[in-house]
């Protein structure tokens, strides 16, 4: 949407600069138009929308390295998918629907550490202070929250080999799989727990578009 009102508006301005024949004045405001329309579309969702990045942040990626460009458009995508993802596990948890709560779940953690994955990647292919910047948090009990559901089958019917670890409820041990806490907003597997609330989504998403803008210096 930005992206077409971007256009739009730049399209409308310039064709206004010759009309009146107003040269290089008008023709600079439909530029400053145009930057200022990019920035608040950047500031809102730095990776615009899951089909394609902004053309602009596409070009400067492509040149930092084709795996870069394409990493990049990878973690678009899976944004995207990320966020529908989290809405479907919070509206089936919601209406108390906790197994297709948990397999909704199962899928935004995948989504989760498929971005982690693709951000290591480009982190690793550029260095210094972007490499910096992604490892400066790699959301560990997320990821082993998704290996938990990944490897379920054998946790709880196979070798048990990486079972989650027994709690004690009143000196009775107890092995947990699947704790959804609502009060708190959490998933506990063994003893571990992990955030999956709304305000864990907006840190995450945050987190990921954070990227860019270190990117673009590059």
């Amino acid at each position: 949407m930005d992206y077409w009102l971007d256009l739009a508006v730049t399209n409308f301005v310039e064709y206004i600069a010759v009309v009146l024949g107003g040269g290089l004045v008008l023709l600079a405001s439909s530029i400053l138009i145009k930057k200022i329309c990019r920035y608040w579309a950047h500031r809102k969702d730095s990776w615009v929308s899951s089909e394609e990045l902004d053309e602009e942040i596409r070009h400067h990626l492509f040149g930092l390295g084709i795996e870069v460009a394409l990493c990049a458009e990878w973690i678009a995508r899976y944004r995207e998918a990320a966020v529908k993802q989290h809405n479907r596990f919070f509206q089936a948890w919601q209406k108390k629907e906790h197994e297709i709560a948990l397999v909704e779940l199962h899928f935004f953690l995948n989504c989760l550490v498929c971005i982690l994955d693709f951000m290591r990647i480009i982190g690793n292919s550029i260095g210094d202070e972007v490499k910096a910047y992604v490892d400066s948090d790699t959301f560990p009990d997320h990821r082993d929250a998704r290996n938990h559901f990944e490897h379920i089958e054998d946790r709880l019917y196979g070798s048990k080999r990486n079972a989650p670890k027994e709690v004690f409820d009143e000196a009775n041990p107890r092995t947990i799989h699947f704790g959804l806490k609502g009060s708190e907003q959490t998933f506990q597997f063994g003893d571990q727990s992990i955030d999956v609330s709304k305000a864990f989504l907006k840190k995450f998403l945050e987190f990921i578009d954070e990227l860019i803008p270190i990117l673009m210096t590059k």
